[in-house]
């Protein structure tokens, strides 16, 4: 994927998942606080990872892909498979 794209995008899916986070919560935040807050960390990394690609991409792309990564992970991805698996 081109730096570019990849740096639109997670502009914005910095900004609409804490707003959309905030409009689905709305009414329930109150029973589990925390559960709302990580969608706003989550924003602010990736717009965060797009701020550092905009000023140098070549230093800036490994903050971009942390994003991108605690994004699928948040977002339910299946984890990998890191060890071998006994014959």
């Amino acid at each position: 994927m081109l730096i570019s794209i990849s740096r639109y995008l997670a502009i914005v899916l910095g900004i609409l998942t804490p707003l959309a986070e905030t409009v689905r919560r709305w009414s329930t935040w109150r029973e589990n606080p925390p559960a709302l807050f990580d969608d706003y960390i989550l924003g602010a990394f990736l717009l965060f990872g797009a701020w550092r690609a905009g000023k140098d991409a070549s230093r800036g792309r490994p903050f971009l892909a942390a994003a991108w990564e605690s994004s699928q992970d948040h977002c339910g991805a299946p984890p990998r498979l890191t060890t071998s698996v006994p014959a």
